[in-house]
């Protein structure tokens, strides 16, 4: 008796332990199962929020905001993860995004002399209505103590509205990276940020900076597929780097509202930074200040900055500005990339330095021109192509080899210069994304193909992944005898998921009109017409499977529908509640569809009920899943209210599984469905997943089906095994353990301790049967209207799952 009462108080003593654990966050559970220790942190409210301040966390733990919720303010965080064990934040359940709203404040989120952080899957904003000498920012991650700070991973985030002056001190941005000090030591090394967007800032999109950046340098820093959209400052700053990378990185519209006119605006600024390549990336738009130039290495520069495979179009300023004041080793290489309209198609490069700018193609409506007069610098391969006519004197000095100057006189010495009619395929016609520029390739019998120089230590590849590989490189951009799929580089693919209404194809009555609460240009309006339709193209992906669309938009009075096609296939109509006005007024509705890798997808809105005007489109990556998922069944699935609903496969006459088929039999309605392959199936993070189908009944007649399946207590590890130690052992009131310990038998007993034993880990929830299994059914193959039958979650007998095939 002694030993049992014992037990019982060491399990009361861990219930409570348990319970004042929970009490910190809305829900905590142990992580892992044999992987990395760690404890999850579900953030539900706002008192959860607050209290991240006074954490400490280790590595492993994550930290889970809940979706569809917002959260005031900001919070420091605490602690190291290690390499093998990143501390995490991250978001779960279903809805938008959390939103944290700064309000104002230095850093919506601030990790300070800490490292190994991975941060994803939040939208951040940080809005007070000042601008001038303010300093805010979303994420700032700083330090201020000798040695190298490692490990960190920005992704998955959305950031907007944040104030800020992105020129005072210190700099801000919507991501901030900064070292202290002037300790050559005290720095960052591997900083990742990928995957995001950053739109409507009075600041920078992202800022890498040391204090003294003369002796300070971040090391293995990477910018990837990220887009900066109508931002005050630049679209990234690395001041204070070695070895940076910037790929898929695309800039739009930056400097927009004219209120930093007296700065440097630039897509991307290297400043006291070393051996950085920027690739693969676009720069667009940059309205007129100081500079406007595309692209900047500005001074102090060092080692080997390669620009390659990029696309710039519609700068005032120009191409390329360096400013020089280098370190001796500097070398600036500009190759293989392709400029429409960047003002007269202008190199900028003020001081004697070495500079090879080799095989680009270069359109404008204007005479091009370049720079200052310097021996070290050198033109080969290039193309010049002006609309403009008129007369150009290039300076003496440079070395100008095989390039071809079409549309214009160009006075200038180059031995080998093509001056016949290039052929191109259609100069001129680009437009947002890197795919837009294919006018620029190569026709047959172009005077260009094979009439350029090997340069020694050159590209292998064009801008499109074409490889170099017969040794007579044609002049520009293009290789033409290669013209195959792409074996070296990534395929060019637009860099972002958000594609602005305006830009797409109108038919049917609607107009794309300007719009300043519009996050790009303007809105698609009059969708309010029968024949209306918004038809988006361009859209890669890169992998195939479901993704959520969501539409944003504004309507006024009444509510509407639209019907929404993905590469011609009806998804299904979306209702549009009203939100209340048109202007800033802006609302967001979703549907689930699947895209296919590797090729052009489109995305097509037809108007169905009342009248929107749309703003932007964007795919949500928080989608995760894959085509012809195999399910499992063990017997019924689901009894509510006495009906039955059955779920059975049929592959080679044995039952049990599903492999591309699904039968529902509802014995109440009588109603029988046979689906021939489901369309796609999508698991979320937390064990969820959804399974849209088509079905026909015995007559032929189609039907839309849905299963949504949601495991009980998905992620809840240690709060289920509390609540079965509880229920085993009748352990009710925690204050009086000896009480529960009396009532118990010795069975209960037992069951108590397993439940114990396996308190830290998965083992009691696995144990935990089933989960909740959602059925609807439509008429017709949109999910529109009332379901023709609907069956709300009930607990599920047996088990279902869903794997890779």
């Amino acid at each position: 008796m002694i030993r049992t009462s014992m037990r019982r108080l060491a399990i009361s003593f861990l219930m409570l332990a348990l319970l004042l654990q929970v009490s910190a966050f809305s829900n905590t559970a142990a992580y892992g199962e044999g992987t990395a220790a760690g404890t999850v942190h579900y953030v539900d409210s706002q008192a959860a929020f607050t209290a991240l301040n006074g954490r400490t966390f280790g590595p492993g733990d994550r930290i889970l905001f809940k979706r569809g919720h917002t959260f005031a303010g900001g919070v420091t965080l605490k602690g190291s993860g290690t390499a093998a064990n990143p501390i995490e934040i991250g978001a779960y359940g279903e809805g938008n995004r959390p939103l944290l709203n700064g309000g104002g404040v230095e850093a919506v989120i601030k990790i300070r002399n800490e490292q190994y952080w991975t941060i994803g899957g939040l939208e951040l904003t940080n809005m007070s209505g000042e601008h001038r000498n303010k300093n805010y920012s979303g994420i700032v991650i700083e330090t201020d103590t000798p040695g190298t700070k490692s490990g960190f991973r920005l992704t998955d985030l959305v950031i907007h509205h944040v104030d800020g002056d992105h020129w005072g001190q210190p700099w801000t941005a919507g991501i901030l990276f900064r070292s202290l000090g002037g300790d050559a030591t005290t720095k960052f090394d591997r900083i990742t940020i990928d995957n995001s967007r950053f739109y409507d800032q009075w600041s920078c999109g992202v800022v890498i900076r040391a204090q003294n950046a003369a002796v300070t340098h971040h090391t293995n820093v990477k910018l990837q597929n990220l887009s900066f959209r109508n931002l005050g400052g630049m679209g990234w700053l690395f001041y204070g780097v070695d070895d940076g990378l910037v790929d898929h990185v695309a800039t739009y519209d930056i400097g927009r509202e004219g209120q930093f006119d007296y700065v440097v605006i630039v897509a991307g600024f290297p400043r006291d930074a070393r051996n950085i390549t920027v690739q693969h990336s676009e720069s667009a738009r940059i309205v007129p200040s100081n500079d406007s130039h595309a692209w900047d290495a500005d001074i102090n520069m060092g080692g080997t900055n390669v620009w390659q495979y990029n696309y710039s179009h519609d700068n005032p300023g120009g191409i390329m500005l360096s400013l020089g004041q280098n370190d001796a080793d500097f070398k600036l290489i500009y190759r293989y990339n392709i400029s429409e309209n960047d003002g007269s198609g202008y190199f900028d490069l003020r001081r004697d330095m070495p500079a090879d700018i080799y095989n680009n193609t270069i359109y404008t409506e204007r005479t091009p021109r370049i720079g200052p007069d310097y021996a070290s610098h050198r033109y080969t391969n290039n193309v010049w192509y002006s609309t403009s006519g008129g007369s150009r004197d290039f300076p003496a000095k440079p070395a100008f080899s095989h390039n071809a100057y079409y549309g214009f006189t160009a006075n200038v010495t180059d031995a080998h210069k093509v001056t016949a009619y290039p052929k191109l395929t259609a100069p001129g016609t680009g437009g947002d994304g890197l795919e837009t520029a294919a006018g620029y390739k190569l026709q047959p019998g172009s005077p260009l193909i094979d009439a350029g120089t090997p340069v020694a230590g050159g590209a292998g590849f064009d801008y499109w992944g074409n490889p170099l590989a017969d040794g007579k490189p044609d002049i520009g951009a293009h290789e033409y005898r290669n013209d195959a799929p792409a074996k070296g580089p990534d395929p060019v693919r637009r860099p972002t998921n958000r594609y602005e209404a305006e830009d797409g194809n109108l038919s049917g009555g609607p107009v794309a009109t300007t719009n300043r609460f519009a996050s790009g240009l303007g809105v698609v309006g009059s969708m309010h017409v029968d024949t209306a339709s918004l038809e988006l193209t361009g859209i890669y992906v890169d992998k195939s499977g479901p993704r959520r669309v969501e539409l944003n938009y504004a309507t006024k009075d009444a509510a509407a529908s639209m019907d929404v096609y993905v590469n011609g296939d009806l998804i299904g109509s979306v209702a549009l509640p009203s939100t209340g006005g048109w202007g800033p007024a802006k609302g967001k509705a979703a549907i689930v569809a699947p895209f296919q890798a590797g090729v052009e997808n489109k995305i097509r809105i037809v108007h169905g009920n009342g009248g929107a005007d749309f703003d932007f489109v964007e795919l949500a990556d928080d989608v995760a899943g894959w085509n012809g998922a195999r399910l499992k069944a063990d017997g019924w699935l689901a009894q509510p209210d006495g009906t039955k609903l059955h779920v059975e496969g049929d592959v080679k006459g044995k039952k049990g599984s599903i492999d591309g088929k699904l039968r529902l039999y509802d014995e109440r309605s009588k109603l029988r469905l046979q689906a021939k392959e489901a369309k796609w199936a999508v698991v979320s993070p937390e064990g969820e997943w959804i399974v849209d189908s088509v079905a026909r009944d015995g007559v032929g007649k189609s039907y839309s089906v849905q299963l949504r399946y949601k495991p009980e207590n998905a992620g809840r590890d240690a709060e289920a095994a509390g609540a079965d130690a509880a229920e085993a052992g009748g352990i009710a009131d925690i204050a009086d353990p000896g009480e529960a310990a009396d009532d118990a038998s010795a069975e209960d007993t037992e069951r108590a301790e397993d439940a114990a034993d396996t308190a830290g880990g998965a083992e009691a929830a696995k144990r935990r049967p089933g989960g909740l299994l959602s059925v609807t059914v439509w008429e017709g193959v949109q999910a529109s209207g009332a379901p023709l039958l609907h069956v709300p979650p009930a607990p599920l007998h047996g088990r279902l799952s869903a794997e890779r095939p």
